[in-house]
Formats: C-alpha cells, sequence, structure tokens
C-alpha cells in the first residue's frame, strides 16, 4: 500500500473514531515536517514536536541535508503499533515516517529513524523488525543527538504554560526545572500526557504507568497506582480546594472516566459523574 494512501485511510479512520475530538498540529523544523493528531490536547503533542527537532538534529549530524522527513504521529488509546515508509524522488531523498501509538518514546522513534536511513533497502521490512530496532544499542550518532537539550515546547495555544514549573528532554528523560531559579528538580523517563502545578508546593504527572505526585518543601516523589483505563486520557484539572483535585476528561466521547485526587489520603476515586 502506498503510504499517501495508508495516511489518507489514516487519517479518516481517526476522524470517524473520534469525530468530536479529534486535532492536528503541524509544525516545520529545518527538512522535518510534522504532524501530530490527537484525540484530544495533551503533552503528547509536545512529545512528537520534541521528537521532530531531534530528527532534524540527527540528520544534520549524519550529514543527509538533502533528506525531507515527514513525520506522522496519531494517538491511539488502544493500539501499540509503528508504521513506516520511505519514498525517493529525483532530486531528493524523502522519508516519511508514521507513528502509531498511545504514547510516543524519543529514543525508539529515533532508532527507527536511524535504522530507515542507514538501511534505505530495508525499510519496508521495518516493522517486521521493530523490537530488535528498539532494544539495539544506541550508535554513537544517536547518543551525540540525545545529548542536545529540547526544551519544552510552547507554541500549541492550548498548552501554554502556566506556573512555575517547566521541563526539557535530554539523555533519556523529561528533566523538570524551577522556572524562576533554573533548579533541577527530578528527572521522569516515562512518558506522559498531563502535567499540573498544584500551586501549593506540588505538581501531578499522569504518566504512562502511573500518577507521580512531587512535593517541592520536601522534595519528595510518590507514584501513585492508577486504574490503567484512565490513564489513556487527557485531562482538565479542577482545583476543589488546597487538598482536592477533580481530573475531567476532555473528550465528550467517553463517559465515566474522571478522577479526584485526595491528597491527604494519597488516594484516587474514579467515575464520579456518571
Amino acid at each position: 500500500m502506498r503510504i499517501r494512501n495508508l495516511i489518507f485511510i489514516l487519517f479518516i479512520t481517526f476522524n470517524i473514531s473520534f469525530a468530536h475530538t479529534t486535532k492536528t498540529f503541524k509544525r516545520k523544523y529545518g527538512n522535518v515536517l510534522v504532524n501530530v493528531t490527537v484525540n484530544e490536547v495533551s503533552e503528547k503533542i509536545n512529545t512528537g514536536l520534541i521528537i521532530a527537532q531531534y530528527f532534524d538534529i540527527y540528520v544534520t549530524i549524519k550529514n543527509k541535508p538533502k533528506y525531507i522527513i515527514d513525520l506522522y504521529f496519531f494517538e491511539d488509546f488502544y493500539q501499540q503499533k509503528t508504521i513506516n515508509s520511505i519514498t525517493k524522488s529525483k532530486k531528493n531523498d524523502t522519508l516519511t515516517l508514521v507513528f502509531v501509538n498511545n504514547f510516543f518514546s524519543v529514543e525508539e522513534c529515533i532508532k527507527v529513524l536511524e535504522f530507515c536511513i542507514d538501511n534505505p533497502s530495508k525499510v519496508n521490512d521495518s516493522n517486521k523488525k521493530y523490537l530488535d530496532i528498539i532494544k539495539g544499542q544506541n550508535s554513537k550518532y544517536l547518543d551525540e543527538v540525545l545529548s542536545h537539550k529540547i526544551l519544552r515546547p510552547n507554541s500549541i495555544n492550548e498548552l501554554k504554560l502556566e506556573g512555575d514549573y517547566n521541563y526539557f528532554y535530554k539523555k533519556d528523560s523529561y528533566v523538570f526545572y524551577n522556572i524562576k531559579n533554573n533548579e533541577k528538580l527530578f528527572d521522569l523517563k516515562n512518558e506522559f500526557s498531563n502535567f499540573f502545578d498544584l500551586e501549593n508546593d506540588n505538581i501531578v504527572i499522569l504518566t504512562d504507568t502511573n500518577l507521580l505526585l512531587f512535593n517541592f518543601t520536601n522534595e519528595e516523589q510518590q507514584n501513585l497506582e492508577i486504574d490503567k483505563n484512565h490513564l489513556r486520557f487527557s485531562y482538565n484539572l479542577i482545583k476543589l480546594n488546597s487538598r482536592l483535585f477533580y481530573f475531567q476528561n476532555r473528550s465528550i466521547v467517553f463517559e465515566n472516566s474522571d478522577m479526584l485526587l485526595n491528597l491527604d489520603k494519597k488516594t484516587i476515586l474514579y467515575d464520579l459523574i456518571k
């Protein structure tokens, strides 16, 4: 199947499945054109933009200035798969990569890019070899690329930064820090969908495995177990009081998927509105 037909089918499928909520964000970094399609606005968009910037750094380091990279990310709550393809024109090399997943790994995506650039004749086999590719050791070029610090993008209006905390990506981690004094707070290796400044010396991060709670006063980090079905979604945060926080699912397609966090008890209640 031609890659353009595949992308068209994916767009149609996602818009039918999530007709009320699907959003696409487009950006350009050097020779990298990136499209991120999500069900609801979340930090997954910024992850896609960070990966695109690393792609641009990679082709520069590998001295591949003629490569034009079309990069597509499709958020899928339920699927865990990756699709890759490459096409060549007479005047330049156009590499098209399509990733379909719930969360996107920075390092894994760059490994797929590296495989496609180094093995253009084997790109069609990259799906079959996907696990081998992402489990392989990092090359010196990949380590060099990841040594660059990529600051959290702030170009999406719905994700404009609020509060005193931010993050950047470097090596293999998201690094959170205090904006006022640039003090590093902690590293996070997990992918995540949302982070919230609770404005009481706490931030909450919804990762791909749990709810991470970090207190800046005592530098205490806690991982609260969370129902996996609720990890798929993106949320608005409503502060009920200084200790109770309501997570409202942004999607109108999915019902019964809200949460209530009690900071004192360190507990999470689910599906309060039915």
